[in-house]
C-alpha cells in the first residue's frame, strides 16, 4: 500500500515538473518572440537613422550657382567674419581661416559646388584657399543678418534669381535636349515674370518652370539642372522651360507687337544661354523629331499633340520664324 502511495506521489511530482517545464517553455518563447521584435524595431530604426544620415544628409552636387555673400553694413566693424571650414563640421579643428569682407570691398562671389541639409551647409570654391565650407543658417548670422547676408545668383547673366518654386524634383534622370515654350495665360506688363515666379512659391497644383519672361526682364525660379514640373513627365524630364508673359489666343499681329516683341526677345536671349549650355540647336521640331528625342525647340502644344494633353500654348499665333530668328542672333551675341 505504502509503495502504491508513494508511486502516486511520485507521479503527481512528475506531473507537475511537466507542467512547470511547459510554462517555462511558454514565458521562454515569449521573451524570444519580444527579443525577435526589439531586434526587428532596432533594425528598422537603424534603417531611419542611416537613411537620414547619408540620404537626406549627404552632400549634394550642385552646379552652376553662385553665391554673394555681403557685409551687413548696420552692424558693428567686427561682424562681417566668414569662417571657412575644411568639411561640414563646425569645430576649431577643421577651421582654414576667418574671412572678413570688410578686407574685400564689403562682399564676395563665390561658386557653389556642392550642399547638406537643404543648402544649410555648402562647399564653396575659394580662390585663395580652394575648396571650403560654410554655415548658411549658423549663428555667425548668415540668415539674420548678424554680420552679413548672401543672395543666390541667377544661372546666366541678364536674369533675375527669384527662389525657388513650391515643386520641382532636385536633378534628373535624363538629358537636357529640350527649349520648352509656354505663355502665362496672363497679362504682359513689366512685374508678370516676377509676379509669376512669387506665385509659383506658394501654388497647390504642383507646377513649375524655370523662367518667366516679361517686356522688360527674364527672372528665374529654378536651375536648368532641376526638373520642372511644367508639363508631361518626358518634357519635364528633358526640358528647360520658359514661361512667356501673355495669352495663347493673342494673333501672331498681337505677339508682334511692342511689349511682346520685348518679351520674345528676352525669352530668346536666356534660351540662347540653354541652347549654348547644353548643344541645343535653335530650330523647332516635327513630330517625328520629338517622338525620336532629337535636340531642339518645342511648344506645350506641339507635347500635348505629339505625346500627350490639352494645353495649346503658346498659341497658333505665336510668331515660331520670327522667335527661332532671335535665338539665332542671341548664340552669336551672349
Amino acid at each position: 500500500m505504502s509503495s502504491d502511495i508513494k508511486e502516486v506521489e511520485n507521479l503527481n511530482q512528475s506531473i507537475k515538473k511537466r507542467k512547470t517545464s511547459k510554462r517555462t517553455r511558454k514565458k521562454v518563447n515569449k521573451k524570444k518572440k519580444s527579443l525577435i521584435l526589439t531586434i526587428i524595431t532596432l533594425a528598422i530604426l537603424a534603417s531611419v537613422i542611416a537613411f537620414y544620415k547619408f540620404g537626406i544628409d549627404k552632400e549634394v552636387e550642385v552646379k552652376s550657382l553662385k553665391i554673394k555673400i555681403t557685409q551687413n553694413w548696420n552692424n558693428d566693424s567686427q561682424k562681417g567674419i566668414i569662417n571657412l571650414y575644411k568639411s561640414p563640421k563646425k569645430s576649431n579643428k577643421e577651421l582654414i581661416t576667418k574671412v572678413n569682407l570688410k578686407d574685400h570691398g564689403g562682399s564676395l562671389l563665390y561658386d557653389v559646388i556642392a550642399q547638406k541639409n537643404n543648402f544649410e551647409m555648402i562647399k564653396i570654391k575659394s580662390t585663395n584657399y580652394g575648396e571650403a565650407w560654410i554655415f548658411l543658417s549658423s549663428d555667425e548670422g548668415a540668415k539674420n543678418g548678424e554680420g552679413y547676408e548672401f543672395v543666390w545668383l541667377a544661372e546666366f547673366e541678364n536674369v533675375e534669381w527669384m527662389g525657388l518654386p513650391a515643386s520641382y524634383k532636385e536633378g534628373r534622370n535624363y538629358k537636357i535636349i529640350w527649349n520648352v515654350i509656354h505663355c502665362t495665360e496672363g497679362n504682359e506688363d513689366n512685374q508678370a515674370a516676377e509676379n509669376g515666379a512669387t506665385y509659383d512659391k506658394t501654388r497647390t497644383d504642383g507646377a513649375s518652370v524655370h523662367f518667366y519672361h516679361d517686356p522688360d526682364s527674364s527672372v528665374q525660379t529654378l536651375y536648368t539642372k532641376d526638373r520642372a514640373f511644367g508639363a508631361l513627365y518626358v518634357a519635364n524630364e528633358r526640358g528647360v522651360h520658359h514661361e512667356l508673359c501673355g495669352l495663347a489666343s493673342q494673333t501672331q499681329e498681337q505677339w508682334l507687337d511692342k511689349n511682346s516683341k520685348n518679351i520674345i526677345d528676352n525669352a530668346a536671349k536666356i534660351s540662347a544661354y540653354v541652347c549654348k549650355k547644353y548643344d541645343i540647336p535653335a530650330k523647332w521640331l516635327n513630330e517625328e523629331e520629338i517622338n525620336d528625342r532629337k535636340k531642339g525647340f518645342l511648344t506645350h502644344a506641339d507635347i500635348s499633340k505629339v505625346l500627350s494633353g490639352n494645353h495649346t500654348d503658346p498659341g497658333a499665333g505665336f510668331p515660331k520664324e520670327y522667335f527661332i530668328e532671335r535665338v539665332k542672333h542671341w548664340i552669336e551675341n551672349v
